[in-house]
């Protein structure tokens, strides 16, 4: 019982501290009082019983007031721009030929405003002076026909880009500094981007003409990647995750996050490079690629061209090897286990320093006493060449 009353009072002093905050806030930043605090105080006279659950979420949403709504003509708009500094973007794709907009939020008399000109609308919040705490859920919501296909941009500071069903659009770039993006019923469109500091991103399936998707510490889930041009993913710290992607070049860079993928089908180059994450991608399929890591592992359900992978640390596993052209395999204290994919001709050479190589279904020769230094011909041999080079790693063919 001592226990609860604790917790009760220390939840009410916290809650007191809150509202002094954001008096304090207002104040400093030149707000009218008189118009914002009736507000935040109508939420908490309807938020219920201070210290309850039920209590905070009431706050939360009797403090985001629906101050504006309005419909536009969607016929001669072949480009929407949208932009807000804390306020979340959630669209939605509805019947009709009319957009309509409603702003939630804590500042009536700072309500949305809109400009059409040349077939472009653009939406966004004026300047103000009110700055929000996140004790409310400032949001635009968007219902858009599903008949419009001009192009797409959505930009929020802080706030949330949240994109409900299948979307067919023109080109698409949606952006914001720490909010999350998402777009779970996929999109088709042209050119297609996504950039995000600190929040992540989740995509259905995407179609576009090309495709970049760029997050500093923000995870990125991606369910499939397609597109007639290239496809470029980056992240620093969070995982890349996808399902399969297809494109005629791709290039994947992250810093310490996990690379993932289902299956990866380009007509082009691929490059995958991270500095300390892993790599676990099913497999991949290009005239050439270029795979590299520092200190991560490297885990492939099979390479298919010519290319080169290099790793420091790490250790690499590849499922089904199909060399078609030079393809060179270098680590520094990781072991390469390859098995090679059937009916192939090339010549094989493989140099080690203090691990061991084993091929136990290929007929290889050594070159030297120690066993360190080896040559083989695979099938009929041929113009390919594949090179491996470890320093103390052991090297394992089958």
């Amino acid at each position: 019982m001592k226990k609860s009353f604790f917790l009760i009072g220390a939840l009410i002093w916290v809650l007191i501290a809150l509202s002094a905050l954001a008096l304090l806030v207002m104040s400093l930043s030149g707000a009218s009082l008189s118009n914002n605090l009736p507000n935040w105080m109508r939420g908490w006279s309807q938020s219920g019983a201070a210290g309850s659950a039920g209590g905070m979420s009431g706050l939360l949403d009797s403090n985001t007031l629906l101050i504006k709504e309005e419909a536009f003509d969607m016929s001669g708009i072949d480009e929407l721009d949208v932009g807000t500094r804390y306020q979340s973007i959630k669209i939605a794709i509805v019947d009709g030929a009319e957009m309509a907009v409603r702003h939630y939020d804590i500042d009536p008399e700072r309500p949305f405003a809109s400009e059409a000109s040349g077939g472009s609308l653009k939406v966004y919040i004026p300047e103000r002076s009110f700055v929000s705490i996140n004790m409310s859920n400032p949001r635009l919501e968007i219902d858009l026909p599903a008949g419009y296909i001009g192009s797409v941009k959505l930009a929020s500071s802080s706030g949330d880009i949240d994109i409900g069903g299948r979307a067919g659009w023109g080109a698409v770039a949606l952006s914001s500094t720490s909010g999350a993006v998402r777009a779970s019923g996929g999109i088709d469109c042209g050119a297609f981007s996504v950039s995000t500091n600190s929040g992540t991103v989740s995509m259905g399936d995407v179609g576009a003409q090309s495709i970049s998707i760029i997050s500093t510490s923000g995870s990125q889930r991606l369910s499939g990647l397609r597109a007639s041009g290239d496809v470029f993913l980056k992240s620093a710290s969070g995982t890349i995750n996808s399902g399969v992607i297809e494109a005629s070049g791709l290039k994947v860079q992250s810093t310490s996050g996990t690379i993932k993928s289902e299956k990866i089908d380009a007509t082009g180059s691929v490059s995958i490079k991270s500095s300390s994450g892993n790599h676990n991608i099913g497999a991949v399929s290009a005239v050439s690629y270029e795979i590299e890591s520092t200190s991560g592992t490297l885990r492939y359900g099979g390479l298919s061209g010519a290319g080169s992978v290099d790793s420091s640390s790490g250790s690499l596993t590849c499922g089904a090897l199909d060399v078609k052209g030079d393809v060179a395999v270098a680590t520094t204290s990781g072991t390469v286990r390859l098995a090679l994919a059937p009916e192939q001709n090339f010549e094989l050479k493989i140099t080690v320093s203090s691990g061991t190589i084993r091929a136990s279904r290929h007929e290889i020769f050594y070159t030297d006493r120690q066993g360190k230094n080896a040559f083989g011909t695979v099938g009929d041999g041929g113009a390919a060449t594949l090179s491996i080079r470890t320093s103390s790693g052991n090297v394992n063919i089958d």
